[in-house]
């Protein structure tokens, strides 16, 4: 008899959990899409919560996936050597993204600096 009331307690318990469990789920969402340019997937595009520390990134198709809260608001695509893009979320759960390469400029990386020679290869006589 009180094995059939453990078992009882037991299965209303594991009910009541689970019910739970899937009511915290209510409110989360998961965006997908894909990232590219001119047509090309970008793989390991950063795919950020603005305002939060969650992210996901882009597999080698340009695919990603991320879960949100209904409350997120805005996604943010970033890689180097492309424009950042912000993406302003609705009810959509597909984003498909295009980022655009970054004009060539002079950076810490590409700067044309003057150089004056130190040793000549011919000395004077």
């Amino acid at each position: 008899m009180i094995r059939k009331y453990f078992l009882l307690l037991l299965l209303f318990s594991a009910l009541f959990l689970h019910k739970n469990e899937a009511a915290g789920q209510s409110g989360k969402r998961t965006i997908t899409g894909s990232v590219t340019n001119e047509g090309t997937p970008l793989e390991g595009v950063l795919v950020l919560i603005k305002g939060s520390s969650y992210f996901s990134g882009t597999q080698h198709d340009g695919v990603y996936y991320i879960p949100v809260a209904d409350s997120a608001t805005v996604l943010v695509f970033s890689l180097e050597g492309y424009q950042s893009k912000e993406v302003m979320l609705s009810d959509k759960d597909e984003y498909n993204i295009e980022l655009k390469k970054k004009s060539p400029s002079l950076s810490e990386d590409n700067r044309i600096t003057a150089a004056t020679p130190k040793k000549t290869l011919y000395p004077h006589h």
